[in-house]
């Protein structure tokens, strides 16, 4: 088993420890304001895509519209060259 050694107490120049503790106010700082932009960023993402979505959602509806429209059509055109073939 090694030797313990002793270690001596840290010593600090004058007004380090205050310049660390300064250092460390600056940074939490610095991380509200990341962690608040974060925040708006994500609002204004998620308000982006739920207008593009609800924008989608009309157009698929529009279109299943024309597309049963179409449908009502074909069914009567097919209708009536069936009587007429007939």
């Amino acid at each position: 088993m090694p030797p313990i050694q002793k270690v001596e107490p840290l010593t600090t120049a004058p007004g380090e420890v205050e310049k660390l503790r300064k250092e460390i106010a600056e940074l939490r700082e610095l991380i509200s304001k990341m962690e608040k932009k974060h925040s708006e960023d994500l609002k204004r993402l998620d308000d982006k895509f739920a207008s593009e979505i609800e924008t989608l959602t009309i157009d698929f509806d529009e279109e299943r519209k024309r597309n049963a429209a179409l449908k009502v059509e074909i069914d009567r055109i097919k209708r009536r060259q069936s009587r007429q073939d007939s």
